[in-house]
């Protein structure tokens, strides 16, 4: 992935009056007749060093990405953290806005099950929206082997899970999960969500 920038954007616009200072004169003294291989090469250069004089002074940057980056956040929607959704919405957008240019992030909600909300590069969506997920129970591991099946070859692979760390499915064994995942080359990483609840909640 290649992705070209410009400090000051505007200042692309001094090429048009250095060029010109190139051309005008050129046109001007140089007939038909003496229009020959030197001189020609000589505008040509003038007008190239102008074309780099100018990006240099509006701060071109030129940036190569190698590799792209896959970006799973799993999203705790689960009864326990429900009291805290939109505090679990904003730290989905939170990683999102973190991510680096060449980053693709999808949103896959859980609780007792699974739901894939939004694909790679698709914008983050409301959580709230997630209809297919059954909310009385929190199954983190089946969660995470879910999204770690989702990623494509030869890209980076992160998933960050969104939760409150209350898993109520022991089904699996998260540390064996997260490990068989690294041993896959995906890396995991948790953002903590406060539990508020209370024993009369």
């Amino acid at each position: 992935m290649s992705n070209i920038s410009f400090d000051n954007p505007w200042l692309l616009f001094i090429a048009l009056p250095l060029i010109a200072v190139v051309l005008v004169p050129f046109f001007i003294t140089v007939k038909k007749d003496n229009a020959n291989f030197h001189n020609i090469t000589s505008v040509s250069l003038h007008i190239v060093i102008c074309i780099c004089i100018t990006l240099a002074i509006s701060g071109m940057a030129f940036e190569k990405v190698v590799t792209d980056t896959q970006v799973y956040v799993l999203a705790d929607i689960s009864y326990s953290a429900e009291h805290n959704i939109e505090d679990v919405q904003d730290k989905v957008e939170g990683v999102a806005k973190k991510l680096p240019k060449n980053s693709k992030i999808g949103v896959i909600c859980f609780g007792r099950n699974y739901q894939l909300l939004s694909g790679l590069g698709e914008s983050v969506p409301d959580i709230s929206t997630a209809d297919k997920v059954d909310r009385s129970e929190t199954d983190i591991g089946s969660a995470l082997r879910y999204a770690g099946n989702m990623f494509d070859d030869g890209v980076i692979k992160r998933i960050v899970v969104v939760t409150d760390g209350v898993e109520t499915v022991s089904s699996n064994n998260i540390v064996k999960v997260i490990s068989a995942l690294n041993d896959g080359g995906v890396y995991v990483d948790a953002v903590y969500v406060d539990d508020n609840m209370t024993e009369d909640t």
